[in-house]
C-alpha cells in the first residue's frame, strides 16, 4: 500500500509517519537513490511524504521521499 503522510519523529535516521486517519507509523527507513549532492533533501518533522508499506503491520514499510507538488 502506498499512501501520503506527515513525518512525525525522526530518529537518526529513521522517520515515524502519521497517516490520515490519526494512526503512527513504527521507525521506518528513508529510500536511499543514487543523486546528485545538490537533489539531496532533507526531510524535517512536519513534512508531506509518501509511504509504502509491504504487510499488515505499520512497521513494516519504507519513506519514499518528500511530496512537493499534488
Amino acid at each position: 500500500m502506498i499512501c501520503r503522510g506527515i513525518i512525525s519523529a525522526i530518529d537518526g535516521e529513521q522517520y515515524r509517519v502519521q497517516l490520515p486517519d490519526g494512526r503512527v507509523s513504527g521507525l521506518l527507513p528513508l529510500l536511499l537513490l543514487v543523486r546528485l549532492k545538490e537533489d539531496a533533501v532533507k526531510l524535517a518533522a512536519g513534512d508531506p511524504v509518501a509511504v509504502a508499506f509491504f504487510g499488515s503491520s505499520l512497521a513494516d514499510g519504507v519513506v519514499l521521499g518528500k511530496v512537493v507538488a499534488v
